[in-house]
């Protein structure tokens, strides 16, 4: 079975769902929350923008490039730790504002994408919300296109 894993990402923390497929069709393979932040930097990193308004302008700059900075390291670690446990692995990062456009060109339509999403939900059980709908859908495209 090959198997791609989608992320949904937030401030501090992402979905992550991994999607297998076979002959017989896609296989939600499992689905976890990743964080973003090293620990350290919990108490304001999960929200950086909001510890940033009471700040100055150069202050607040320095803080959100901080938590940037932070989360693409705890992503790495997080993605090279999940990557090295299986082999050939494909990580997704489809941009949400194109994720729909790329879903009807390798699907053909909206409503074979959205069963796709829909069997993998109803395997998957609560909860099975808009984020993990996106990181599956960002899981199944990356495997229909390749």
């Amino acid at each position: 079975m090959r198997v791609a894993i989608g992320f949904k990402c937030h401030s501090g923390w992402a979905v992550a769902v991994a999607v297998g497929h076979e002959a017989s069709g896609f296989h939600l393979v499992g689905r976890h929350r990743v964080e973003l932040i090293e620990p350290a930097d919990a108490p304001w990193a999960k929200a950086p923008y909001h510890a940033a308004e009471h700040v100055d302008a150069d202050a607040a700059n320095a803080l959100v490039l901080r938590a940037i900075r932070s989360a693409r390291t705890a992503a790495e670690r997080t993605i090279r730790v999940k990557a090295t446990t299986a082999s050939k692995v494909p990580l997704v990062a489809i941009a949400a504002k194109v994720l729909d456009e790329r879903a009807m060109h390798v699907f053909g339509n909206a409503s074979a994408a959205n069963a796709v999403v829909a069997t993998l939900g109803r395997s998957a059980g609560p909860p099975w919300g808009a984020d993990q709908k996106s990181a599956a859908l960002a899981a199944a495209i990356a495997l229909a296109s390749t």
